[in-house]
Formats: structure tokens, sequence, C-alpha cells
């Protein structure tokens, strides 16, 4: 999360309840604008795909969840904005892993699979012709040729294949940063003495 802001004037003049209340609202309306420019430069950093990005770039995001995740707030206590994603409903933690880098547990993508399911009936390092065939690993690993699971002889065979396939699946993975927010604040940076100024002169 990122929190901006403004700090109270402390002459005399200002401490008049009329300059108080305009400043106020000059504040806030400051934060506002500023707090809407950096959620709309951090979801524009964000690309769709179902490609990972480059460390140290922004983030991709397959779903656009991300991208369509980030909000911005205005704290009264703090007398703040606070800009950033909210919290999706998974254990991982990635928003913040994201941005900071850190381990996230690893997905575990086995399968036990049942009749009437599509099932692993083979693999090969080779294409396999005449066969409904998918590369595991995005594309990166074995051939594997699918077809409907009609009988538990098969759910079993199928079962072994997924497991061998997906095996050895790590307890927890390393993922370097790819900042979002940070980035976007800096990019905002020269914005917000525009907006405070178009705030107090009524722009």
């Amino acid at each position: 999360m990122i929190t901006l802001t403004v700090d109270r004037f402390k002459d005399t003049f200002f401490d008049r309840e009329v300059v108080k209340r305009a400043a106020d609202k000059a504040q806030f309306e400051s934060l506002r604008k500023g707090g809407g420019s950096i959620r709309l430069i951090a979801r524009r950093s964000i690309r769709r795909r179902k490609k990972p990005s480059a460390p140290g770039q922004p983030p991709s995001s397959r779903k656009g969840q991300l991208k369509e995740f980030i909000f911005f707030g205005y704290d009264v206590s703090s007398r703040s904005v606070v800009v950033g994603p909210a919290r999706l409903d998974r254990p991982t933690g990635a928003p913040n892993i994201l941005e900071f880098s850190g381990t996230a547990k690893a997905p575990d993508r086995r399968r036990v699979r049942r009749i009437g399911d599509g099932g692993e009936m083979r693999i090969s390092d080779s294409p396999m012709p005449g066969a409904t065939v998918k590369r595991a690993y995005s594309g990166k690993g074995p051939y594997v040729a699918y077809a409907r699971v009609r009988s538990a002889r098969q759910a079993a065979h199928a079962t072994r294949l997924n497991d061998q396939l997906y095996r050895p699946n790590p307890a927890t993975v390393r993922i370097a940063a790819r900042p979002y927010m940070a980035p976007a604040l800096d990019a905002a940076l020269s914005q917000l003495p525009r907006h405070w100024a178009r705030s107090v002169n009524g722009g």
C-alpha cells in the first residue's frame, strides 16, 4: 500500500477557521485526485496476458483481477489517501509478493482422474499423431495424449500419469519482485503539486 499525506500549514494565518475549512477541502480534493492518478497509472502498467512479466517489470494479470482490484480511499483519521490492491480471497498474498518479492505456496496441479473425466493415457517426448495431445508445463514439457476415462482401470492409470507429470511439486516457490505501485507513485509525483494548486484555486 502507498499512503500520501499533505502537511498542515503552521503559520498562524492558516489557523483561521475559514482558511482551515478551505484547506481541508483542498487537501481532500488534492489527495483524491492524486490517489486516482496513482491508481490509473498502476492499472495501465499491468498487462492482461498469460505470459509472466520479466522480474522488475509490472506484473501480468491472466484474468484481470489484479488490475481491476486496485482502489484508493481517504482515511479521515490520518488525513491521508491509501492506494493499493484489495486483498484477494487467496492465501498466497500475491499482491504484496509481486510488489516486494517473497515466497508463495506452489499450486498442486495433481488431479485424481475418475470415470467420465478426460485423463492422461500416454506420455511421450515427441508428438503423437491421431491423439488429443497437449504439452505439460505451459507448453514446455512432454507431450500428453488425453482420452475420456471409461473404466476404473483407466482412471487409476490416468491418475498415475498425472502424478508422474506434476511431481515433484516444491512446497514453496520464490517470486521475484514485479513492482507496480511504487513505479506508479514515482510517475505521479510530478502531478501532485498541480492537483494541490488546482484544489486550492477551485480548479
